[in-house]
């Protein structure tokens, strides 16, 4: 047995897939198998993760725009009743 062997299972799904000479192959592809599961929810949450950052990051945008111009237009109308009850004077 190499020294692989000894590691923990992470460098050990990694060494199987380089060395492929563990003792039985049911227990090689099962190790692989849960290696690749355990590997593609790492990828899938980091996929996720990082539409959800886009997804929120995209509506605190909107709402700080949203913000921005309802302020604007509320200034827009204090000065349009302003100046109309200037003029009607």
């Amino acid at each position: 047995m190499g020294i692989h062997h000894i590691r923990n299972w992470y460098f050990n799904f990694i060494d199987l897939m380089l060395f492929n000479d563990s003792v039985s192959k049911k227990e090689n592809t099962t190790e692989i198998f849960l290696g690749l599961i355990i590997v593609s929810v790492y990828i899938s949450l980091a996929i996720f993760g990082t539409i959800g950052l886009i997804g929120v990051l995209f509506f605190i945008g909107l709402i700080s725009e949203s913000i921005i111009l309802g302020i604007g237009i509320l200034i827009l109308l204090i000065l349009f009743f302003l100046m109309t009850g200037y003029l009607r004077e």
